[in-house]
């Protein structure tokens, strides 16, 4: 056999099984990502709901919320697994037609119970928000759009994932 012959076996045998190795390592993601979606241990969460804020009479319209009132919610959430999970959880205030400004919000420990459960929370706007909405309805806006995002981090859970769900945008209003 020539080294011409010899070269030409080896690189398509080189060829063949890179490709093998490509396929394989590209079927192993693929099952990864699938069993990740399908069943993650670390996730105790099975569904969250975004909160629907039910200040305001029309159920078709973006809820109103006045300056000095509380907030109104209900939140649906379901724990998988027989016990509740203790997390960590921290608000973000930020007005939806006013990009890139972002303000803390309230944040504390809590425990979620195991199943599915649906609570109403009343919980005033905090100092920030309010002194943000006044300076934009001083310069001539009459409402602020505002989405509270919240993230929790179960703390009582080794290698638990963290999750972030937001309620249902409000406008703020006089």
């Amino acid at each position: 056999m020539s080294i011409k012959e010899r070269y030409e076996k080896s690189s398509r045998l080189t060829t063949v099984l890179i490709s093998v190795a490509v396929l394989f390592a590209v079927l192993v993601i693929e099952i990864g990502i699938l069993n990740h979606f399908q069943v993650d241990p670390y996730n105790p969460y099975q569904k969250i709901e975004t909160a629907q804020v039910f200040n305001g009479d029309d159920d078709n319209a973006t809820p109103v919320v006045k300056l000095d009132d509380d907030v109104k919610a209900r939140i649906t959430m379901c724990i998988k697994g027989a016990d509740g999970v203790n997390v960590y959880a921290a608000g973000k205030w930020s007005p939806v037609d006013h990009p890139g400004l972002s303000l803390p919000g309230q944040s504390g420990v809590t425990t979620r119970p195991a199943g599915c459960s649906s609570k109403i929370v009343e919980f005033p706007l905090p100092e920030n928000v309010k002194k943000a909405t006044k300076r934009y309805m001083d310069a001539g806006e009459e409402s602020v759009k505002w989405r509270l995002s919240v993230v929790e981090e179960p703390t009582d859970r080794d290698g638990a994932v963290t999750v972030q769900w937001q309620y249902e945008d409000f406008l703020v209003v006089k």
